[in-house]
């Protein structure tokens, strides 16, 4: 919220000035459910709604979206010439060699589950499909059939000429 508050662009100035910061979190999980509202955090915690609520509904109901217009940053404040920086840049380089990080996140971040794939926005629209809709693929099928067709007539035809040549061919007769 901060970030947004403290932006120069005027797109995220606008969507902190319409911004509803009152809503329950049964109720904001309702309204985005039906459309009505969208709910900006940092990925990691809409991770986790999305994971609760599947946990609580069965259901895949909440999407995360494409577009990610801020990067999560984390970072650490030490004193300015403190002699321990290097000691901490150090140990920083080895949890991330040995795959601690990775690990701390595979465990503490929400699990995969059936929804994982679906967790991005993706727009649908469903159809009923028509024998237009099937046109195309019904015309490949045809011309491949008619070019399968003209291939085994050459081949035959090939064959026919090939028996006919040696057919022609004068054999010596011996006795």
């Amino acid at each position: 919220e901060e970030q947004l508050r403290t932006t120069n662009q005027e797109r995220f100035k606008q969507l902190y000035d319409r911004r509803i910061t009152t809503i329950r979190s049964k109720e904001l999980i309702r309204k985005i459910e039906q459309g009505e509202h969208v709910f900006i955090d940092w990925k990691i915690r809409l991770q986790f709604i999305m994971k609760t609520q599947y946990l609580e509904t069965d259901r895949c109901d909440l999407a995360l979206g494409m577009d990610e217009f801020y990067d999560e940053r984390l970072a650490m404040i030490v004193a300015q010439d403190t002699p321990y920086i290097d000691i901490i840049n150090d140990e920083i380089k080895k949890l991330h060699q040995v795959g601690l990080i990775e690990k701390w996140l595979k465990d503490y971040l929400p699990k995969r589950d059936r929804c994982w794939k679906n967790r991005h926005l993706v727009e649908v629209n469903n159809h009923t499909v028509n024998m237009d809709d099937m046109q195309g693929s019904f015309f490949v099928l045809l011309l491949g059939f008619i070019l399968s067709l003209l291939i085994i007539i050459g081949e035959k035809l090939w064959f026919k000429y090939k028996v006919h040549k040696r057919e022609k061919i004068i054999q010596p007769f011996t006795t």
